[in-house]
């Protein structure tokens, strides 16, 4: 009936079969297994140096590729890692795994989806996986950008139980993704675009988002936006000028010209390396 109590910064791993049944609570610092924890229920908190992105860097937080047989319990800040650390991608198992407001799942993932050539972070879980309110996946790219096709984030066997929207992706900025429950798992899906190019904004929709909304012409043609398009707003989008952001993007180059006023507002924000030029008599 041993319980085991894991405080302060540092780390504690476990190379063997570990057969003790009473409580086990990471306060803070990083608890690697890396074989069994049999029959021990785990709960993760935050910890002092936590927080809800704390990024698997600081605060409570599992990690390793063994597996943890009994439940799991995320609360506020607390992480979970598979592998031995950021950059150690692997994949890590439980039974029950429940998460709690602003958990978080901190992944490593390659521009390989399948993970056969470059591994990705996975978290198996052999039971339920719940989430009770706002969770984290937060991403660490290991090898540059992810490449289009299905990355599979979490397993489970039995049930998942929650809501997918309160599943918010840090890291991913830049990327037209998805997320689904499918076939038993938790999918982040990275849609594949096309090339860079240039759009007008055409009026007939009043969201500029990642490569959904077609609010754009490109050679006469209604189209998407891409990250690093050069975009222009002219008179052609008159109908609607009130134009609102709901992510960030990235373009090369940003033009307003012609007599129409344009408002650009919402959730989003525009970076990139171009220029924005204003011409004509129309405000911005």
């Amino acid at each position: 009936t041993m319980p085991l109590t894991k405080s302060g910064k540092g780390s504690l791993t476990m190379n063997t079969k570990i057969s003790y049944t009473g409580k086990t609570n990471v306060w803070d610092g990083a608890l690697i297994l890396n074989d069994t924890l049999k029959n021990s229920p785990v709960t993760v908190y935050g910890g002092v140096w936590g927080g809800p992105l704390s990024k698997g860097l600081t605060g409570g937080r599992i990690c390793g590729n063994g597996s943890f047989s009994t439940d799991v319990l995320l609360k506020f800040g607390g992480a979970i890692l598979p592998g031995n650390g950021v950059g150690s991608a692997d994949t890590l198992s439980v039974n029950n795994l429940t998460e709690e407001f602003n958990a978080v799942n901190f992944l490593d993932l390659s521009n390989d989806p399948t993970g056969t050539t470059k591994r990705n972070d996975m978290i198996q879980v052999n039971g339920t996986f719940t989430i009770k309110d706002t969770v984290t996946i937060s991403l660490n790219l290991t090898n540059g950008a992810l490449k289009p096709g299905d990355y599979t984030l979490i397993k489970y066997k039995t049930a998942f139980v929650g809501d997918l929207k309160k599943i918010k992706l840090v890291g991913c900025e830049g990327f037209p993704y998805t997320i689904s429950n499918t076939a038993n798992s938790i999918i982040l899906t990275i849609k594949a675009t096309r090339e860079a190019g240039e759009g007008a904004w055409s009026g007939t929709q009043k969201v500029w988002d990642l490569s959904n909304t077609a609010s754009w012409l490109r050679n006469g043609n209604s189209d998407v936006f891409v990250n690093r398009d050069s975009v222009i707003f002219d008179d052609r989008g008159k109908a609607n000028t009130t134009v609102y952001m709901t992510t960030p993007l990235s373009v090369s180059r940003l033009i307003v010209d012609g007599t129409s006023n344009y408002s650009i507002m919402g959730t989003g924000n525009i970076s990139g390396t171009g220029d924005l030029i204003k011409r004509g008599t129309g405000t911005l």
